[in-house]
C-alpha cells in the first residue's frame, strides 16, 4: 500500500464555500425557529447561540477555502472538506478575513435596512454582537449580558448576510 498524498489546498476557492454556507443556513433557520416560540417559552439562549454560531459561519462561508483529503483506499480520489482561515470566534476578525467586495456588499444591503442604519457600519454590528457567542453559553457569570443585544436587529442582521452571500458567487484565486 502506498504512502498517503498530502492534503492541499485548491488554487482557488468558491465565495461563499458552499459546505460552510449550508451550515450557517441552518442555524439561521433554528434562530427563526427558536425565536419565533413564544417569550415564555425559555428558548431565547439556544436562540442567541444558534444566531452567534451562524453569524460567525456567514462570515467564514466567505473566506472559508476548500481543502482536498485523500481517500486512503482509492487513491484516485479526494473527498472535499472545507477549511476556515481561523478558528475565532470574534466576528470582527472574520469580518477582516471576507474579500473587500463583498464586504461592500453587506455594507451596501445593511444601508438598505432602516432598522441597522443606528449602527456606524456593518463591521460595528458585528461588535455589537460578538460576546453573544460566551454569553449565550455562560450568561451566569460575571460581565455576561445580552443588554446591546435586539433580537430584531439580530434577525435583520442574519437575514442580510443570507439574503446577500447567497446571491453573490464568484471564484477567487488564492496566492
Amino acid at each position: 500500500m502506498s504512502a498517503p498524498r498530502a492534503t492541499k489546498h485548491r488554487p482557488y476557492r468558491e465565495v461563499p464555500n458552499s459546505q460552510v454556507l449550508d451550515a450557517a443556513e441552518q442555524f439561521h433557520a433554528a434562530f427563526r425557529s427558536l425565536i419565533a416560540a413564544s417569550p415564555d417559552g425559555g428558548v431565547l439562549l439556544p436562540a442567541l447561540h444558534c444566531a452567534s454560531i451562524a453569524l460567525e459561519l456567514y462570515l467564514k462561508s466567505l473566506s472559508a477555502r476548500e481543502l482536498e483529503l485523500p481517500d486512503p483506499v482509492l487513491p484516485d480520489v479526494a473527498t472535499i472538506h472545507a477549511e476556515a482561515r481561523t478558528p475565532s470566534h470574534k466576528l470582527t476578525n472574520l469580518f477582516d478575513l471576507v474579500p473587500s467586495a463583498e464586504q461592500q456588499l453587506l455594507e451596501l444591503a445593511k444601508q438598505s435596512r432602516p432598522r441597522l442604519n443606528d449602527y456606524a457600519d456593518i463591521r460595528d454590528l458585528f461588535g455589537v454582537h460578538e460576546s453573544m457567542f460566551i454569553a449565550s453559553r455562560y450568561p451566569f457569570e460575571v460581565g455576561r449580558d445580552f443588554d446591546d443585544i435586539k433580537t430584531d436587529v439580530l434577525g435583520e442582521l442574519l437575514d442580510v448576510l443570507d439574503v446577500t452571500i447567497r446571491a453573490s458567487h464568484r471564484v477567487v484565486l488564492d496566492p
